[in-house]
């Protein structure tokens, strides 16, 4: 030992190449090295003599390297907390919209910008899961279980569209038909030849004179002799076409636009079938207030309609300008009426818009049933409309 704090050591291996030259080379196989350490307060000199070779190596002591460990995991756990927070944020996002599908499907739909959200609402389902998933990465545990509810909730709400009803054992089916003919514009030849091949009964709007005369001449009479027509200009037209005879008839005049109905006589059933035809104003571009008159008055139709049946099944179809998520379609729903696609559990039927670049994303054409099940449902796309044909095959009680 020369020194305090000096430590000397002889070697024959050649020095480590971590430590910088003060002179050229290194020392040769089997020659000598000396190591001479020597600490300071904030380093740990190493002096590395050889026979050509000085290298001196600064070691920080072992204090300062914790520090940089410490440095360096205080600095992760920074960075995580950082990506939990900002992953906390994304996931109230996800939750708040979540929230508000689940909420508006329980609104009266009050406005436009309402309308607008419950149209959205069932897209809106997935915010759900990713606000779960969200919440779970960033181990925010009572806000991942707040936000499970909320998509438990949201599917729970769409589930009866996908369950079907049990059918009758002794039955009679009746295929009936909706379209809305956009003015009077859609193809007369191919609705014929559609309804020929999948219905009994075909309910039209938007029926001018110039589709009566358009269905006239594509035939339509040859298949469906029997009809009760209002034809009128551009969207206030209605109408119904039947393969069986039409025994009574008449004209719903309380609503913003003209509906008509029919009781037909259906071979094998006992009580004759209502059928109406019906057309709710449109919530959309003008105000909205005659739509929500015309959806708050009509389950008071329904019910002088279920009267008027004499025991009879009804099936009411048409273009009621109305998703089955908003309230007051559902409101409809009441004294035993059931809708067509829920009935046979077919899920969610998209009919509006229809021959446009996107596809058709909501579904506000339907048929109504009361006492008569519906057992299958789908929809047709047919030139020159904007609304797809709702189709669906019911199935009436013989007695």
């Amino acid at each position: 030992m020369r020194a305090s704090g000096t430590i000397e050591r002889t070697s024959t291996k050649p020095a480590a190449r971590a430590c910088g030259d003060t002179g050229g080379g290194s020392a040769p196989a089997g020659g000598t090295l000396i190591i001479a350490a020597h600490t300071t307060p904030n380093t740990l000199k190493l002096h590395l003599t050889g026979t050509a070779t000085h290298r001196v190596c600064n070691i920080p002591p072992l204090s300062r390297i914790r520090d940089t460990r410490n440095a360096d995991t205080t600095h992760r756990r920074g960075s995580l907390s950082n990506a939990r927070l900002l992953v906390t944020i994304l996931g109230f996002g996800f939750a708040v919209i979540a929230a508000v599908a689940l909420t508006v499907r329980f609104t009266p739909v009050p406005s436009h910008p309402v309308l607008y959200l419950v149209v959205a609402s069932p897209y809106l389902i997935p915010a759900g899961p990713l606000a779960v998933a969200l919440f779970a990465w960033g181990h925010r545990w009572v806000f991942a279980v707040v936000a499970a509810a909320l998509s438990v909730a949201l599917v729970v709400a769409q589930l009866p569209w996908f369950v079907h009803t049990d059918t009758h054992a002794d039955h009679v089916p009746l295929r009936a038909m909706t379209i809305n003919m956009l003015y009077g514009r859609a193809d007369p030849v191919a609705i014929v030849r559609a309804a020929d091949v999948q219905a009994d009964v075909v309910m039209v709007q938007e029926f001018t004179q110039e589709a009566a005369d358009g269905l006239a001449a594509a035939g339509i009479r040859q298949t469906f002799p029997y009809e009760f027509l209002d034809a009128r200009p551009e969207a206030t037209g209605i109408g119904l076409y039947s393969r069986y005879p039409i025994t009574q008839q008449e004209r719903i005049g309380r609503h913003a636009l003209p509906m008509v109905s029919a009781r037909i006589r259906v071979v094998g059933v006992a009580r004759d079938t209502t059928v109406v035809s019906v057309h709710l104003a449109a919530p959309w571009p003008q105000p909205i207030d005659d739509w929500k008159k015309d959806l708050a008055e009509f389950p008071a139709t329904l019910a002088d309609v279920a009267d008027q049946a004499d025991g009879g099944a009804v099936l009411v179809g048409g273009d009621f300008n109305a998703t089955t998520d908003m309230r007051p379609f559902r409101d409809l729903l009441a004294n035993g009426y059931r809708d067509a696609a829920e009935q046979a559990g077919t899920g969610f039927v998209r009919t509006y818009p229809a021959n446009r670049r996107i596809p058709s994303f909501m579904g506000i054409d339907h048929v109504l049933t009361l006492d008569c099940t519906a057992v299958s449902a789908h929809t047709l796309e047919l030139p020159g409309t904007d609304h797809r044909a709702f189709v669906t095959t019911v199935q009436l009680p013989r007695d």
